[in-house]
């Protein structure tokens, strides 16, 4: 499709990000056992360099050689949509081709973590002018990161509520919307702007304050998107719109400090973790109720041990630090 972008890299460039380089992972007959998971694997990220037949001879898929076959199918799926015909309306303001690899990039988000998501779409006249184009909800609801950017969280809140009233009703939708387009992206930006209802906890669980106006905790929509990393959102915006919450510290059993240190690594910011403290009223007399979300395999955070002895909230429990030579090693 006309937006993959992929870097050139030795082995299979779509296994490297952040810190997970060739240089960090493929030395020795190996590798680096930090690198690898179920889907990234010494031999389809060191030995392959994503060329070849899609399928192997066994039938498996062949996803060391096979990966932009791969990608292809799963964009498509499988050439579902063949055949349909882009609406006439759609056209005005751009090509029938614009708008399936849209739908292309829409279906890949749903299996693969695709780099360049959200996509920015402001540049491209079809996805904002074409008014009576029954994708343009679609397409601006996709957008909203780069309105996040451009003119603030509250006005992505309102454009999320208007474009959610505009999308076609589910027997109205063509097969490149009730197939390809991934919807349930969007499931949670009710959550994210404050505009869905408020979330139930139960009776007797801990009272929680949430911190407003800490730094590098806005636009969720351009952070919540995507893994377990991004989840950090999520948390942070459900126990907003909780029932759990209260307005004033003095009544909190837990003070959250919501920062998207994954999102915006954070360890890559000289003075983040000082900067975060300096906006804490309450973390001088009470620091050991103040609750942190690190929700990435990597310590995403500056000196974040400044932040003890507060409580961390982690899923790992020895994560990762890295330092300036790509070496990484296990906290302590």
């Amino acid at each position: 499709a006309a937006w993959f972008f992929y870097a050139t890299a030795q082995g299979n460039p779509t296994c490297w990000e952040g810190e997970f380089s060739y240089e960090f992972c493929c030395e020795g007959s190996e590798g680096n056992p930090l690198c690898w998971d179920d889907m990234h694997t010494y031999t389809s990220c060191c030995l392959g360099d994503g060329t070849g037949p899609l399928f192997a001879d066994d039938g498996e898929i062949n996803q060391a050689a096979g990966m932009p076959e791969i990608i292809q199918y799963l964009s498509t799926q499988g050439g579902l949509c063949d055949g349909t015909e882009v609406p006439s309306s759609c056209l005005e303001h751009g090509t029938a081709r614009n708008w399936q690899s849209f739908f292309e990039h829409h279906s890949l988000s749903k299996f693969n973590r695709v780099r360049d998501w959200p996509v920015n779409l402001s540049a491209l006249a079809a996805f904002n002018e074409s008014t009576a184009c029954p994708y343009t909800p679609l397409a601006r609801l996709t957008n909203l990161a780069v309105v996040e950017e451009a003119e603030g969280d509250i006005v992505a809140g309102q454009r999320f509520l208007e474009e959610v009233a505009r999308l076609p009703a589910e027997e109205d939708k063509d097969c490149f919307m009730r197939h390809l387009g991934n919807s349930a992206v969007f499931q949670s930006y009710g959550l994210y702007y404050g505009a869905g209802a408020q979330v139930e906890c139960d009776a007797g669980g801990p009272r929680v304050f949430v911190y407003e106006g800490v730094p590098w905790a806005e636009h969720p929509a351009a952070c919540g998107y995507r893994g377990l990393c991004f989840s950090e959102v999520y948390v942070h915006r459900w126990l907003a719109a909780s029932i759990c919450r209260v307005d004033r510290a003095e009544e909190a059993d837990l003070l959250l400090v919501p920062a998207y240190s994954s999102c915006r690594d954070l360890h890559k910011e000289p003075g983040s973790a000082r900067r975060i403290l300096a906006s804490l009223e309450h973390f001088q007399t009470r620091p050991q109720d103040h609750l942190f979300l690190f929700t990435c395999e990597i310590w995403k955070m500056d000196h974040w041990s400044e932040f003890r002895p507060g409580r961390f909230l982690l899923v790992e429990p020895r994560p990762l630090i890295c330092g300036e030579d790509q070496q990484c090693q296990h906290c302590e």
